[in-house]
């Protein structure tokens, strides 16, 4: 069985993110969870530790009745090339790579790996779910309840406050 590796960076995860997922494992594939760029936090980019992204995506996978998986937090390197020979060092054996993110193919383009490009849902996007709360939109739609449960957690105004930062 081959394995295949999904790297976001789930600022938060969303319904695409879940869509890609459950492809990767309905084409018989073992899946690695990859959480990109895990060393960045608290910015409007990033509002997210990558301990809580683990947290939104476990807890989904696990009430979508996901239990083969593996979570790998992946810090960025400033090259390409050494972001992609950090991953090839940090994440188990894989095959392909899941992507949908330029970047991502780009690195992992002409390497020993199969890459497969994944159109993510149009209109569904974590910039859109950040955009959404920073206006106070209903973004309900885009993630999935147990993500909306723990940004309602995390609390929604200060979450705001990072963003707008």
């Amino acid at each position: 069985m081959k394995t295949a590796l999904f790297v976001g960076r789930f600022q938060p995860m969303h319904n695409a993110h879940l869509e890609v997922i459950k492809r990767v494992i309905s084409e018989g594939y073992r899946l690695i969870v990859g959480i990109g760029r895990a060393q960045e936090s608290r910015t409007s980019l990033n509002p997210f530790t990558a301990e809580e992204r683990e947290e939104m995506v476990r807890g989904v996978l696990e009430s979508e009745g996901i239990k083969e998986y593996r979570l790998i937090a992946i810090p960025d390197k400033k090259e390409d090339e050494d972001w992609m020979d950090h991953v090839g060092h940090i994440c188990p054996d894989f095959d392909v790579v899941f992507s949908g993110n330029p970047d991502t193919k780009k690195c992992f383009s002409g390497s020993k790996y199969e890459v497969v490009d994944v159109e993510l849902k149009e209109g569904i996007s974590s910039s859109e779910v950040r955009r959404r709360i920073a206006l106070k939109e209903d973004f309900k739609s885009l993630v999935h309840p147990f993500v909306y449960d723990y940004i309602e957690k995390f609390g929604v105004g200060r979450l705001m406050k990072i963003i707008s930062e």
